[in-house]
């Protein structure tokens, strides 16, 4: 997605498929997507990044700081759980167990001029491997190396 001034919106919303039960992810899940600052305008602050979660169970917020400056592609991934996140009503794990709106900030200053491009791609909602299973995957990942050699 490119995003550029001028425009009325502040955020992005997701499709139906980043919303529902989020539930198995607390703990073992991350929200990620690459982010590219391309032109910056010529006045106003920056604002920082920021992706909003919602639900009939309460809403979460997390920012993160930037620059103002041009970018190459910036990767977040953000971890599912509590510390990563400001519960800004409700409780972290009911807004999780029924997510409505995801939001993602596009419009990063706080002026009216025309002037700012930016980029945003690979928007991913992501269970992580329990530790067991990426232990599990290592050992198959070695076994079959020393059955190359010995072949």
């Amino acid at each position: 997605m490119r995003w550029q001034e001028p425009c009325g919106s502040t955020y992005v919303v997701a499709p139906s498929a980043f919303l529902g039960d989020w539930s198995s992810l607390i703990g073992a899940g991350t929200y990620s997507y690459d982010f590219r600052m391309i032109e910056v305008p010529t006045d106003g602050s920056p604002l920082p990044f920021e992706v909003r979660v919602s639900g009939p169970g309460g809403s979460l917020l997390w920012t993160a700081p930037q620059s103002g400056q041009p970018t190459d592609w910036i990767h977040h991934s953000i971890q599912i759980d509590e510390a990563s996140w400001t519960v800004t009503s409700g409780s972290f794990a009911a807004t999780l167990a029924d997510v409505s709106e995801v939001r993602m900030r596009v419009r990063l200053f706080d002026n009216t001029t025309p002037g700012i491009k930016i980029g945003f791609d690979n928007v991913v909602l992501t269970p992580v491997p329990e530790p067991t299973t990426l232990i599990a995957l290592g050992i198959g990942g070695l076994a079959l190396m020393r059955r190359k050699r010995a072949g």
